[in-house]
């Protein structure tokens, strides 16, 4: 199955669901697994954790997984389960900081299939420039 990479978040002393988890060690999960209720749950935007922990109260870690997993969490979020979890690193405020501009940096940077293009369109659209030389434009 295909590696994917996230990061987790936890209660203070890495504890999920009244289980603790250690740096280091992979878990395996036994029966089926369902998003919000079974298995090994973490998310690929690490922005999206805070859906579900608050960020001042909370622990991260980078995670990865090889297993079997299913994928949708609340708002359409990056919120994945598996059946298999390893705890890579624990990630303090700063690194969280630098692995969500990372994540959401890569998306655009991919959406764009590598341009810099630097454009916005849609409703709402609010991106705009003006002088000499402008490069950036919105429509919508």
């Amino acid at each position: 199955m295909k590696k994917i990479t996230g990061y987790k978040a936890f209660e203070k002393g890495l504890i999920c669901k009244g289980f603790k988890y250690e740096i280091g060690k992979e878990y395996v999960h036994k029966g089926d697994i369902k998003l919000c209720e079974s298995g090994f749950h973490f998310c690929e935007n690490p922005l999206d954790l805070l859906n579900y922990y608050n960020l001042c109260d909370s622990e991260f870690a980078t995670v990865e997984t090889d297993g079997k997993t299913v994928t949708g969490g609340k708002n359409d979020d990056t919120k994945i389960v598996s059946d298999k979890i390893t705890i890579k690193t624990k990630i303090d405020l700063p690194l969280f900081i630098k692995a969500s501009f990372d994540f959401l940096w890569e998306k655009c940077f991919k959406k764009n299939k590598g341009k810099d293009t630097q454009a916005a369109s849609g409703d709402s659209s609010q991106l705009a420039a003006s002088g000499y030389s402008s490069k950036l434009a919105a429509s919508g």
